[in-house]
Order: C-alpha cells, then sequence, then structure tokens
C-alpha cells in the first residue's frame, strides 16, 4: 500500500525550472533505512540527513532531478512525514510507501503504479545526489528517443540514474524484495544502450556518515540548494 502526496509547490515549479515535455518521470528512490549508515555510527533515515551543511540529502537529490527538467516522484518511507510535506510543498510527488522495510523493490513498484508514463521512468537513488544534470539529461534524452534501457557508464562501471522504456512498466511494477530492478537489467543485458560519462557522480553514494564528507571533497563546489521553508 502506498499514499501519494501530490506536490503543492504551485510557482516552485517556475523555480525549480521548465519540465521538458515527452520526457520520462523521475522516480527517486528514499524509502529505506539507512542500515549501513545506522550501523556504521549514524543516525537513521540517511536520507534525512544534511548534505553540505544545507538541505537534506532527499530533497537536495529532488531539486537536482526537477532542475534538470523533469517531474520528480519521491518514494519515502512512512516514518518521515514531516519530510513528505517538505518534498510536496517544494512541488515535488511524494508516494509514502507502507511496506517500504520490505525493500526497495517493494517501493520501485509503488513509485510506477502511482506515476504511469508512456515515456518512461529514470530510477534514480535519493544517496547518489551528486549526478550532474548533463549527465541526467542524457540519460532522459536516450529515453525519450526510444531506448527500452540505458545507463551512464563511468571509467566502464555502470552507473545511476537508469532509465527505463515504458513497456517495462509492467516489470517495474511487479518488483519486489531488496533486488531493485537488477533482475530486469540482467535479463536484457543485451538491450542496455552505455552512456559513457565524465561523471564520477554516477557511482559515488552515501552508505556511511564518512561519505557525506567524502563525496563533497570528490565533486567540488556543490551547486547551491533551493532554500525551502521547513515545517516545525
Amino acid at each position: 500500500m502506498a499514499v501519494d502526496r501530490r506536490g503543492t509547490g504551485g510557482d516552485c515549479h517556475t523555480a525549480l525550472g521548465r519540465r521538458l515535455t515527452g520526457k520520462p518521470i523521475a522516480i527517486v528512490l528514499a524509502a529505506g533505512r539507512g542500515r549501513r549508515f545506522v550501523a556504521a555510527g549514524g543516525a537513521p533515515f540517511k536520507q534525512s540527513q544534511s548534505l553540505y551543511g544545507a538541505q537534506s540529502i532527499v530533497e537536495y537529490a529532488c531539486d537536482l532531478y526537477s532542475q534538470s527538467g523533469l517531474s520528480v516522484v519521491c518514494a519515502l518511507h512512512p516514518e518521515l512525514d514531516d519530510l513528505a510535506h517538505c518534498l510536496s510543498d517544494a512541488g515535488h510527488r511524494v508516494v509514502t510507501v507502507a511496506d517500504a522495510d520490505a525493500g526497495m523493490g517493494h517501493s520501485l513498484s509503488a513509485a510506477v503504479a502511482a506515476a504511469p508514463s508512456e515515456h518512461g521512468w529514470l530510477i534514480a537513488l535519493a544517496d547518489m545526489p551528486s549526478v550532474r544534470p548533463d549527465t541526467i539529461r542524457a540519460v532522459a534524452e536516450a529515453v525519450a528517443a526510444g531506448s527500452a534501457l540505458c545507463a551512464p557508464f563511468c571509467k566502464g562501471r555502470r552507473g545511476h540514474p537508469v532509465g527505463f522504456g515504458a513497456e517495462f512498466g509492467a516489470a517495474l511494477r511487479g518488483l519486489s524484495g531488496d533486488e531493485g530492478a537488477r533482475s530486469i537489467l540482467r535479463t536484457n543485458e543485451d538491450r542496455l544502450t552505455r552512456i559513457e560519462v565524465d561523471d564520477p557522480g554516477v557511482l559515488l553514494d552515501i552508505n556511511v556518515p564518512g561519505d557525506l564528507l567524502d563525496l563533497a571533497a570528490a565533486v567540488g563546489k556543490p551547486r547551491q540548494p533551493t532554500k525551502r521553508k521547513h515545517h516545525d
């Protein structure tokens, strides 16, 4: 079961950049508890932690995809209701995944089911917020041009976000467990379009508290985040 909270940001859509027509929807996955992050001494729900001393990780990630011209649907854990309100106020659509603890597959399924699209989806991870906007646009444009599956590759390694054409809607909605969409990628590896990029952000994620500092050092000065008014 998932609760769909539509964005109510109004003019925030204009401030975040014009949505590109005919483009896939960006699904930002942020429904996990971050168990590895907690085990390493971090606070629960790493997606709510501050990034670069400003916004939370998930707010930063959602703004990144929005500013790249895509509509954003964020899959969020039900215990993060205050954060859901902040994201909704910013103009992002939030899907609260009741069974998020069952694994990423459940969250991905719920988000795609709540966001049907004729133009496919970009599946993004909130804990990988340093992907460059031009990389995001390149993946989105590949899906819009007809690529069934596509992903950025940096130094020979596949990264995120991963683009899925509309034909994979049923497969994405049928996911469960903690594997995410890897099974779809394995089964259809011969259909994957490689997008070569010089963008280390497609590989950098936040698994432990120290990764927050490492990420900032690796990508240099971040873009200026959009200021938000948070709920008390």
